[in-house]
């Protein structure tokens, strides 16, 4: 049975109100019908099994709230990607494919060359909305808003360790530095990677120098990789069997 996807303030004591977009793809999509229990998550948590009480044409999807549960995150890792905006549309690969794999949060970074991002992130939170649903976790990842790459240094205090993908220079493995660490800030730059000033203000900072491996990655590919490969260093795609 897939998943939808039903906001907190959507939930109204034992009723559920589907957005316009839930409704059309519970409705019109899977052609679901008043009586029909179906299950959502509201990204905070909580699954629901919902008995729809009315599937009306041009009007939201209802329904009563028969059982709930609440789950913690799975993870005891928490990875926050702050990747920077690659060009076009390929940030919203990087926020689904991260999504379904278990990221925390996603700061994306802009440049003095990034577009008014405030739609873009609308469309990103939308692109992580249906990566939970697909990937059938409880926890919808923070996305941001845009910070500058300065301002993504000073979050550090708040992480067990910040690594930055490089291409060149001195670099460790990321299995050596991860251990006993929960709490991960992990950086990505844009094509052409992080510029020498950039590089040595982070590891000023206390950001660890890393690699990818031997080739050069696109960013929403290093942005993938970094993610999957740290929470796979800490045990945390293993435990789940897949």
């Amino acid at each position: 049975m897939p998943y939808f996807y039903i906001p907190k303030p959507n939930i109204k004591g034992e009723f559920a109100i589907f957005t316009p977009e839930e409704s059309h793809h519970i409705r019109d999509v899977l052609r679901h019908r008043q009586g029909d229990i179906i299950k959502a998550v509201d990204g905070e948590g909580t699954l629901y099994e919902i008995e729809l009480t009315r599937c009306e044409k041009r009007k939201p999807v209802e329904g009563k709230i028969i059982a709930s549960q609440y789950f913690e995150d799975d993870l005891t890792t928490r990875v926050t990607l702050a990747c920077a905006i690659p060009k076009k549309n390929r940030m919203d690969i990087l926020v689904e494919k991260t999504t379904e794999i278990g990221v925390a949060e996603i700061i994306p970074m802009i440049t003095a060359r990034t577009e008014n991002t405030r739609a873009r992130i609308a469309r990103w939170n939308k692109i992580a909305i249906n990566a939970i649903k697909q990937a059938r976790r409880y926890h919808l990842p923070v996305i941001h808003k845009a910070h500058r790459f300065d301002e993504v240094l000073d979050m550090l205090d708040t992480h067990d360790i910040g690594v930055i993908a490089v291409t060149t220079g001195e670099t460790y493995k990321l299995r050596d530095v991860l251990q006993d660490k929960h709490k991960i800030l992990a950086l990505v730059g844009p094509e052409g990677d992080f510029t020498k000033d950039e590089l040595e203000l982070s590891i000023k900072k206390g950001f660890i120098p890393v690699s990818l491996g031997r080739y050069v990655l696109r960013t929403e590919t290093a942005g993938i990789v970094i993610v999957a490969t740290i929470l796979y260093e800490l045990n945390e795609i293993q435990k789940g069997g897949t």
